[in-house]
């Protein structure tokens, strides 16, 4: 009806498909009329954050803290489906149906990370099989191209934000400090990301780190650096990918690992040895006003 109120033109195809009993077919395509927004970041934002095992769902104010409803902290969390690919498929669309009608609700944006799994192939090991699968893009992709086109459709925003430490960041900040275990938190990172903060080291864990940030005239820029040079740190201790979500467990590397950088001594090493070549950090320009610049990879 938009069409031909419109005077928007509309394209027929008239085609017979041999495999299907030479049935003919009618396929009529034509313009569809663009949905206005109705979410806005002054009522917050949804992260998400998708892992191997679930997609989990946070809500942020727009001062940044935590959504309580009735005393209860707003988080939703569905388990990655399984089965064919039609069956994956179908409950992607009903989990991101979900997702949408939520963002509904509430009229705020819905922020995910911006994932480049080929980068995440080439840098990262691990021998689970539901965490190779999700490092195959095929449940991400899927997941983002529903999520958009149903997004779109209904009048909310979705953001795609810079994955940057979003891990690291929520275990330091977040894990602790509001009781979420390792996915909310991450999502929590990006929901903020989305909203424009930016993220310090909290001085509370200063000490505990063994990072003292000092106070140069651009303090963003430097909080950046210290997140790099935790996920480096962490990198060379060669926590298991269990490990990682353990909030004390990282704490306990980090610290480690800066005492034996102050001792110059150098991280226990297993196996071979392998000459590792340094790669330059990557910065990309930033889309939030007054943000600085942010490295591409942890």
């Amino acid at each position: 009806m938009y069409a031909l109120e419109s005077n928007k033109p509309v394209t027929v195809q008239i085609f017979r498909r041999e495999h299907k009993d030479n049935q003919w077919y009618i396929h009529l395509s034509t313009y569809v009329q663009a949905v206005p927004y109705i979410s806005h970041k002054r009522n917050g934002c949804l992260g998400i954050d998708l892992n191997a095992e679930s997609i989990d769902l946070v809500y942020v104010k727009k001062d940044g803290n935590l959504h309580h409803t009735d005393g209860k902290k707003t988080l939703f969390s569905w388990e990655i489906p399984t089965g064919t690919t039609g069956q994956v498929e179908a409950k992607l669309r009903d989990i991101v149906a979900e997702i949408v009608r939520i963002g509904e609700s509430y009229q705020c944006p819905i922020a995910c990370e911006d994932l480049d799994f080929s980068k995440k192939k080439a840098t990262l090991r691990h021998s689970s099989k539901k965490y190779n699968r999700m490092l195959s893009g095929f449940i991400y992709d899927k997941f983002r191209a529903f999520l958009v086109a149903r997004a779109e459709k209904y009048g909310i925003e979705v953001i795609f934000k810079n994955p940057f430490a979003t891990s690291v960041i929520g275990m330091v900040k977040y894990m602790a400090k509001y009781g979420l275990n390792s996915a909310y938190a991450a999502a929590m990172v990006i929901a903020r990301r989305a909203l424009g903060f930016s993220e310090r080291i909290p001085r509370s864990k200063e000490p505990i780190i063994g990072i003292c940030i000092s106070s140069p005239e651009d303090k963003e820029v430097q909080s950046w650096g210290q997140w790099g040079k935790i996920c480096k740190l962490l990198r060379e201790q060669k926590l298991s990918r269990h490990q990682m979500f353990e909030s004390a467990k990282v704490l306990e590397a980090l610290h480690d690992a800066v005492s034996r950088t102050r001792m110059g001594k150098s991280p226990p090493r297993q196996g071979r040895k392998v000459k590792s070549a340094s790669k330059p950090v990557v910065f990309s320009n930033s889309k939030i006003q007054g943000e600085s610049p942010m490295p591409q990879n942890c």
